[in-house]
């Protein structure tokens, strides 16, 4: 595609911008050095901050290998464009249709320009990195975390939204529990004034074990996930427990829990192997992270309340942030941090007793994965990870929006807090002795969900019978060419299918987004085939 048709806008600001003519001078050496350093077989995107032919001309081969790789250049100066669009075999670069140039017209515009690159380009393996001009400033560092950051969040948007019927053989097992189950956030301000220490599994959890244990029937316990198996290792019960994470590692890191009748809470999403480990009560989250048959088939059952962790914001993606969210809703306060150390300490992020080991990785190339060092608590440098950056700043703009509550970070060591101080649990005062365990108990009893096994199955049934006609029209469109005429009236059939616009209808439209930069000739011949295996999953969920 021609350059003044692929990007008319910046055609147009060449055409009309004046500027002092700028001399390029590029260094093929210098572009086949920094090649070497990229991990180019584990990343399938790569963007490049400053614009420089040599870089583009020596990506060739890795880009002709697959066509779902990508390379973006990002540039902000004008005249740095004008130059190279002057060089020999710029215009047969620039018009190579798995690269991409993407302008920032002025320093306000970066944020919406990356965000829109994360969204078109949402695949996991990414690589960021600057041209030698470029890559000592400041702002090429903001640009970078930036874009890791924004790509976590689109990918796992759109891995979801394909692959949901992946998901759903967790949610559906998992809404069969509600009528088993207490209600969780019919807990609002049930637990107005009381302290509540929410611990992690971070390796400093050993260093405050002792104070935990001393203030057990003074303060709430909540353990997160893995913390769950770090608390009974060191032999400390915590009063409630909670799971969300919908992989089979969440059961790997909680088989080390030995409180089988330890109350349990848990999301919709959560792995269902972790019930073995439990023995209940259980506790059900209405949190809007299950997707639209998980708030379908609720507000069906007349659980309507507001979600809760709804107030975290997006980049709130862990157990840590949901409990934390818990906790201001049910009124508690001080709110204290064990364990949530969010970096490595000495290459461990675990604490002892968790079954599992989280070894660091500095070659990871998944966005929310890949290390990088920060400051920590104690002043002196630690790695940590985007994801874990993520959640601490959802954590410190969490207690920032708060001002009416007392967050404390009883922990010394770890990544640290910007707006959550630091202070030991000597220094920490908390009221006297209370039977936090009978509180919990006549709790859970008085907003126990009345509904039946049957209604959830009544619920369940319609969606099942709308899926099998959804399956079928799936069938008759693959016997047909895209834009004829029965394949037109069969779209129209799936679009008043109450399945197909609770979760099918989302599926195609972020695979025909995903499948523009995949294969995208691929993907029109085989999306109805792929959506009819993804309803005979639904299918096998319910």
């Amino acid at each position: 595609m021609p350059f003044s048709t692929r990007y008319p806008d910046l055609s147009l600001l060449l055409q009309f911008s004046s500027f002092t003519k700028k001399k390029i001078s590029e260094d093929e050496e210098e572009a086949v050095r920094w090649k070497s350093l990229l991990a180019l077989d584990q990343i399938e995107i790569l963007y490049v901050y400053g614009l420089g032919l040599h870089y583009a001309a020596i990506m060739q081969e890795w880009l002709k290998e697959k066509t779902s790789r990508h390379l973006i250049f990002l540039e902000d100066d004008l005249s740095t464009l004008e130059a190279v669009s002057q060089m020999p075999h710029a215009k047969e670069i620039l018009e190579h249709p798995q690269i991409h140039l993407r302008f920032a017209s002025t320093p306000e515009s970066w944020d919406f320009l990356l965000e829109d690159c994360a969204a078109e380009f949402s695949f996991d393996k990414i690589e960021v990195s600057s041209s030698k001009a470029y890559e000592k400033l400041s702002h090429y560092r903001k640009i970078k975390l930036s874009l890791l950051r924004k790509t976590v969040l689109w990918n796992s948007l759109t891995s979801e939204t394909i692959s949901g019927h992946l998901l759903h053989q967790n949610i559906i097992p998992n809404l069969r529990r509600i009528p088993h189950c207490s209600y969780i956030n019919r807990w609002k301000e049930a637990w107005t004034g009381t302290p509540i220490i929410i611990c992690g599994a971070g390796p400093s959890l050993q260093s405050v074990a002792e104070d935990l244990r001393k203030v057990r029937d003074r303060a709430l316990i909540i353990a997160c996930g893995s913390a769950l198996s770090a608390l009974a290792h060191l032999k400390i019960r915590p009063h409630l427990g909670i799971a969300i994470d919908p992989n089979g590692r969440e059961f790997d890191c909680l088989k080390g829990c030995t409180y089988r009748d330890l109350p349990l809470l848990f999301g919709s999403r959560l792995y269902p192997k972790v019930f073995e480990l439990f023995d209940g009560p259980y506790g059900y989250i209405r949190s809007g992270t299950g997707g639209s048959i998980e708030s379908y088939v609720e507000e069906e059952l007349g659980m309507n309340d507001p979600f809760l962790g709804y107030d975290l914001g997006r980049e709130a993606l862990s157990v840590t942030t949901l409990a934390l969210s818990l906790a201001h809703a049910w009124g508690c306060g001080p709110i204290i941090f064990a364990g949530v150390d969010l970096a490595y300490a000495r290459e461990k992020h675990y604490a002892e007793g968790v079954p599992v080991k989280a070894v660091l990785n500095k070659q990871e190339k998944r966005a929310g994965e890949q290390t990088i060092r920060r400051k920590g608590a104690q002043g002196h440098l630690v790695p940590t990870l985007i994801k874990w950056i993520m959640e601490r700043d959802t954590i410190d703009n969490y207690a920032k929006n708060h001002p009416e509550t007392t967050f404390i970070n009883a922990s010394p060591g770890g990544l640290g807090f910007k707006h959550i101080p630091y202070r030991p649990f000597s220094q920490i005062s908390l009221p006297d002795s209370c039977d936090y365990d009978q509180k919990i108990k006549d709790l859970i009893e008085r907003t126990k969900i009345s509904v039946s096994p049957g209604q959830v199955e009544d619920i369940l049934s319609s969606l099942r019978c709308s899926l099998e006609r959804c399956l079928e029209i799936f069938k008759l469109l693959q016997q047909e060419e895209n834009d004829s005429g029965k394949s037109i009236l069969y779209q129209s059939d799936l679009e008043t299918e109450i399945a197909y616009q609770l979760v099918l209808g989302s599926s195609k439209r972020a695979l025909d987004r995903w499948g523009l930069k995949k294969d995208p000739e691929a993907l029109e011949q085989e999306k109805w085939k792929f959506l009819e295996e993804a309803a005979r999953h639904y299918l096998d969920s319910l």
